[in-house]
């Protein structure tokens, strides 16, 4: 196995944080690409399993703070996938081998989404939804493979990927072309780049969103993908504190809107975003709207 140079720096063998867990990962990938094109297949399918389990154990430690202690660092993880240790049980089990054609373009994929990635920067505002609050918000709009699903605030697609893992392929927009190019490299359909320009799209099954809430805008964003659900539909939002206590004419006929077509919304634990790629410590809620028949 190819030594790792992603461990932590210090005295004390800590374990990987979920950034450096993925970064690792896409590490592994690019490599085991560069294997698989050059004929050490084995190599190849022996890297492309320790992405895998370095992903999985991300997400673990992401949705509740997991740790391991027999898989606390990359070379952790290749020494298991390498003696198929029993530990990996806990994230499902030794990954099935997978094919060069696949390897190759699996490291492809993931070269470009590390690509892309490096470009974004700091942007004002984008405060990626963490994986795990990803998950409950699909889970909350009870996704299914069938659903047509939109994600008009889409970002780096941490909220559509979540979907993907739903079963279902989302439509997403994007304003921002550095983001814009993520999910391209991810590969999902980006059918605009406003948010509140969204006449011609759907109607959709499913809409989940993360949109921007500096000045009040995350209402218009909210109630503007209202109207692109289609009959029976529900809309699913993570909004801020403010529209639901501010005293403001906008915020205080959103709230009216939100009673009249039957909405709910749910404070979510403090510091929800505190996993987020771009953290914040703002008091967010979960909203919930579904279109009658």
């Amino acid at each position: 196995m190819i030594a790792s140079s992603d461990e932590p720096s210090g005295f004390q063998r800590g374990p990987l944080s979920p950034a450096q867990l993925r970064a690792a990962a896409v590490k592994r990938q690019a490599e085991a690409g560069r294997y698989a094109s050059t004929g050490y297949g084995e190599l190849a399918a022996s890297l492309t399993k320790v992405a895998i389990v370095l992903r999985a154990l991300a997400a673990a430690r992401e949705t509740d703070g997991t740790i391991l202690p027999e898989l606390r660092t990359a070379k952790d993880v290749e020494r298991a996938v390498r003696t198929h240790d029993p530990a990996l049980n806990a994230l499902g089990g030794l990954p099935s081998t997978p094919s060069a054609t696949a390897t190759v373009a699996a490291a492809q994929r993931a070269r470009k989404i590390a690509e892309a990635m490096e470009h974004v920067g700091e942007i004002e505002g984008y405060h990626p939804t963490p994986p795990s609050l990803a998950d409950r918000v699909v889970e909350e709009a009870g996704i299914l493979p069938h659903h047509r699903v939109l994600e008009p605030s889409a970002g780096s697609g941490n909220l559509a990927d979540a979907v993907r893992r739903a079963g279902a392929e989302p439509d997403v927009v994007e304003r921002m072309h550095r983001l814009r190019d993520v999910l391209e490299a991810k590969g999902y359909s980006v059918v605009g780049d406003d948010a509140l320009a969204l006449d011609r799209l759907g109607p959709y099954d499913r809409i989940v969103m993360n949109p921007p809430f500096e000045r009040g805008a995350e209402i218009d964003h909210v109630q503007h993908a209202y109207t692109r659900l289609a009959p029976g539909g529900a809309l699913v939002a993570i909004m801020s504190e403010g529209p639901f206590f501010r005293g403001d004419k906008k915020s205080a006929a959103f709230r009216a809107w939100l009673e009249r077509v039957g909405g709910s919304s749910e404070r979510l634990p403090e510091q929800s975003f505190k996993r987020s790629e771009r953290t914040t410590g703002v008091a967010t809620r979960l909203v919930v709207v579904e279109r009658g028949s």
